[in-house]
């Protein structure tokens, strides 16, 4: 296997720009990716498409949050564990 770099910008969902809510996981990650696409977006700002959540954000509000804020399409799916999740990842990032 070969190794890939990506060029993905790390965030941490404690910065000053993730502060408007306390499960600030899911959209620091979509931030992550879109910054990786050269959208300058934060997680607060995700919200804009993501609306009111009290404690967390659903897949749901993750996927409308990365097409309307860069049109990035995210797809979910369920693994039947681990390794057929990194083995199914590692086929993505070669692609």
């Amino acid at each position: 296997m070969t190794e890939k770099k990506l060029q993905i910008p790390y965030r941490s969902q404690w910065d000053k720009d993730a502060k408007d809510h306390s499960g600030d996981c899911g959209p620091t990650s979509v931030a992550m990716l879109l910054n990786g696409k050269r959208v300058a977006i934060t997680p607060d700002e995700l919200y804009t498409y993501i609306g009111v959540r009290p404690k967390f954000t659903y897949i749901p509000d993750l996927k409308n949050a990365a097409w309307g804020a860069g049109q990035l399409t995210l797809t979910y799916k369920n693994y039947a564990n681990a390794n057929e999740a990194l083995a199914a990842l590692r086929r993505n990032i070669d692609e």
